[in-house]
Order: structure tokens, then C-alpha cells, then sequence
């Protein structure tokens, strides 16, 4: 499929983007504007892309990027064809339908090729574990070009939810907790590195709407158990490790009064859970043979 870079913030734009690339049968690749021209146009020579989708407010950066003003579409030009909304979804679940980005830390970024399956597949997974309804509302915290947001983002879309963007980056993750109360938000994301800044930052009578946290990567056991305490007793907090090759690895449910809360010296992270569904792990030597329980060896994602 043809391949489109969308180049926005955390705003509707992108959301408009997203959805319209998806629509149209064609591959996405995002561009984080925080970026610096040179890595942007890297991502775009790299991707072999043909078009630019950004808001009016990045039009002539997007120019700058491709080099050729002809090759950007602009978020607010689609109000004028109302018409391309009828056409039927060209649903292809096999079909590549997003070009990410790693984020370089183990060398060159590579891109990673995402199946229309796996996004959905990653919604659903979120879906079923949070148990979304309609009336749930959900704040998106990580940046949309990050794999580990798309169920933040249509997760919400499918089942009829509220979806209410942030941008950390702008806004600073300070001001969140204001904002969902602002908001009644029942569902919430945080990438580990947030947690104790969000917890230290929020208070009990600012999450009082909070059912569901979903936080991602290394969690420290007492960052858990500070964000825990600011929300209601019924609240749960999920923990799961993810990449952008492999998407939701593990996963575990956590409440306040579990008991590893419960020990004054607790250190170090919480457990990495156990796989999802339809996911195997082995640990591996260098020779790809798998090794005993306890010993140290290479992480092998099946699935």
C-alpha cells in the first residue's frame, strides 16, 4: 500500500489522519513534529512515502520536508469532499497498514511494518481488559505516533467511548490529573517514566472518576503504590511490557491491596506478568535453543 506520512501533535488532526489513511486502504507513517527537520526528512526518504498529512499549522514545514508543496494534503482541505466518506472501508486485515519507527536507543531506527490485524488486535486486547463501554472516557497521554497509543486511541473509537487527547509535551504531565477531573476520565495510560511525576502532581479528590490506569514498562513497585492510593478502591492498575516489534507482551492486574503493596521495604519494579493471549515467550542461548528456568539468555517473542 501507498504510504502516507502524518505530520501533527497530539490533536484531532492526527486522530483525522489516522482514520482517513486507515479508510482509504493505505500505510501511515508518523512524524513526531518535535523532531528535527533532518531526522523528519530522513523518516520521509526513508519510508519511500508519497504524501505529507498535516494541519494548516505545519504546512510549510511539510514543504520543507518533502520538498514539494503538491505532496501535502492538509486536515482542513477534506471538509470540501464530504463525498469520500461513502465509499466502503477496504478492510484487509493482512494488509500493512503502518510503517514505525523504532526509537534508535539499540542503534539506527528501523522501521517496523504493522498489520490493519495487529492494530485492531491491540484495541480489542485493551477493550476486553478494561471492559470499555460507551460511557467510559479515556485520556491519550502517549504521543499517537507511538505504537503502545494506538488502543488509546481506537479503542475508545470502537466501542463509542469518550477519547480525550493530551499533549504532554505542550502541557506537561503537571496539569493532567486537573484535567481529568475536568474531565471525569474513567481510563488512563502512563508510560512508567510519568508515574511518579503524575502521582506526585495529582491528588484523591482529582482522580475520583479513575476506574483503570494502564502503565507500561518498568513501574517501580512504590510508584505503584503511590498512583494506587490517589485512586478509588476500586480501581485497577495494569502493567505490561511492550515494543514496537511485538506490541502487548505481558500483562498483570494490580490493586492497592495486593500484597506486595503491603511491604514496607518494597523495591525494585513489578513483575512483568505473564503473556497475552496468543503470545509465547522463550529465553533463548546465542544459538536460538531455548535454556532452563533461572538462566539468563536472549527474550524470544512467538506469536
Amino acid at each position: 500500500a501507498a504510504r502516507i506520512c502524518i505530520l501533527a501533535p497530539q490533536n484531532i488532526a492526527a486522530v483525522a489522519g489516522l482514520l482517513g489513511v486507515l479508510k482509504a486502504g493505505k500505510c501511515f507513517v508518523p512524524m513526531l513534529p518535535q523532531d528535527s527537520d533532518d531526522y523528519l526528512r530522513h523518516l520521509w526518504n526513508n519510508s519511500d512515502s508519497s504524501l505529507i498529512f498535516c494541519g494548516k499549522e505545519d504546512v510549510q514545514r511539510a514543504a520543507g520536508i518533502c520538498g514539494n508543496a503538491n505532496l501535502i494534503v492538509v486536515a482542513t482541505d477534506a471538509l470540501e469532499h464530504p463525498d469520500v466518506c461513502d465509499s466502503a472501508w477496504p478492510a484487509d486485515p493482512e494488509r500493512i497498514s503502518a510503517l514505525m519507527y523504532t526509537s534508535g536507543s539499540m542503534g539506527q531506527p528501523k522501521g517496523v511494518l504493522t498489520t490493519e490485524r495487529a492494530i485492531l488486535e491491540r484495541a480489542m486486547q485493551h477493550i476486553e481488559m478494561a471492559r470499555i463501554t460507551p460511557d467510559d472516557r479515556q485520556v491519550a497521554v502517549v504521543p499517537w505516533q507511538f505504537s503502545s497509543a494506538f488502543p488509546d486511541i481506537y479503542a475508545p473509537l470502537l466501542t463509542g467511548a469518550g477519547l480525550y487527547l493530551y499533549d504532554s509535551h505542550r502541557l506537561g504531565i503537571e496539569r493532567l490529573a486537573l484535567r481529568v477531573k475536568q474531565n471525569a476520565i474513567t481510563l488512563l495510560k502512563l508510560p512508567a517514566a510519568l508515574v511518579r511525576r503524575f502521582a506526585e502532581s495529582s491528588s484523591v479528590d482529582l482522580l475520583t472518576t479513575v476506574r483503570y490506569v494502564h502503565c507500561g514498562g518498568g513501574v517501580k513497585v512504590q510508584d505503584a503504590k503511590k498512583l494506587l492510593d490517589l485512586l478509588p478502591d476500586h480501581a485497577v492498575l495494569m502493567h505490561g511490557f511492550a515494543s514496537t516489534e511485538t506490541n502487548l507482551v505481558t500483562q498483570r492486574h494490580w490493586w492497592r491491596d495486593d500484597p506486595i503493596f503491603q511491604m514496607p521495604s518494597s523495591t525494585g519494579i513489578l513483575p512483568a506478568g505473564c503473556p497475552v493471549a496468543g503470545k509465547k515467550i522463550q529465553i533463548v542461548d546465542d544459538e536460538g535453543r531455548p535454556l532452563e528456568p533461572g538462566a539468563e539468555g536472549e527474550l524470544v517473542v512467538i506469536s
